[in-house]
């Protein structure tokens, strides 16, 4: 199996830096250009589960803050705090038995990929990171095989010397909908959440779904007063029937110490 992310990109998001209690007031505009390729390549060893591994490089670079003036010197230090190279190998295991990759009514998909990043490998610091992510899906009705109960654990770890835009995030239209992408990153990331997908007609759904979550730089400092949380509600038009492929458009709600709200527009399911 040949799996991975080929991508480029260059457009503005807000950077609030780093920690679990940044507040508005920290934003910060900011524009890069990031190139991000991870083949992965990967040998089934039993029925559904596959193990292997492949490189990663991502890089951001040209780094621009937008609508605040800096000096040269104040310049050059935030853009050497926030561009770098990430290049190093992963391991893979991935477990999936989805009856649908893009919308799944049925099965368990989980994943797991460790990379490790060093100046050797053509890295700007040393690092490793780590993420697991589970997925469950259950049809509820015989008579009603797309009404759908999705549930949903992901954890990301970064040690060592991580660069701060390869931090573990959260925000965005999968992780903890609601808030902006990446409003919350530090080294670790925990997130859970369920989605209720309920197929109204033909060609019209409707989800529902709630999310809790919290970046830390230490598991010990986690507290519940300081979590995160989402909740939403979607829209879903079905333009491939056969392969059960939607239009997703989403309304999510941030809670927490801090709050927030955002659309989403995308194809295929969140997660």
């Amino acid at each position: 199996m040949l799996k991975g992310n080929l991508g480029f990109s260059k457009f503005p998001i807000a950077y609030y830096g780093i920690g679990s209690e940044t507040t508005d007031e920290n934003e910060v505009d900011i524009s890069f250009d990031n190139f991000l390729f991870e083949p992965l390549l990967l040998k089934r060893v039993a029925p559904n589960f596959f193990l292997g591994g492949g490189w990663r490089y991502n890089t951001f670079r040209n780094l621009e803050l937008l609508e605040i003036d800096l000096d040269a010197d104040e310049l050059e230090i935030f853009r050497d705090s926030l561009g770098s190279t990430s290049s190093g190998f992963e391991i893979a295991a991935t477990l999936d038995s989805r009856n649908n990759v893009l919308n799944a009514a049925t099965g368990t998909f989980a994943e797991f990929t460790h990379g490790i990043y060093n100046e050797s490998f053509g890295s700007t610091s040393r690092f490793m990171l780590t993420k697991l992510n589970f997925r469950r899906y259950w049809t509820l009705s015989q008579n009603r095989t797309h009404d759908v109960l999705a549930v949903e654990l992901y954890t990301r770890l970064s040690w060592g010397d991580t660069p701060v835009l390869e931090l573990s995030s959260l925000g965005g239209p999968t992780l903890l909908r609601g808030f902006s992408e990446g409003r919350f990153r530090d080294r670790f990331a925990l997130f859970s959440q369920v989605e209720y997908r309920w197929q109204a007609l033909e060609r019209i759904g409707f989800v529902f779904f709630g999310g809790v979550g919290d970046v830390t730089n230490e598991f010990s400092n986690l507290a519940f007063d300081n979590f995160k949380y989402s909740l939403g509600t979607g829209l879903r038009l079905k333009i491939v029937k056969s392969e059960n492929l939607n239009i997703r458009i989403d309304y999510a709600v941030g809670l927490g110490k801090v709050t927030d709200h955002n659309f989403y527009l995308g194809i295929a399911e969140s997660f």
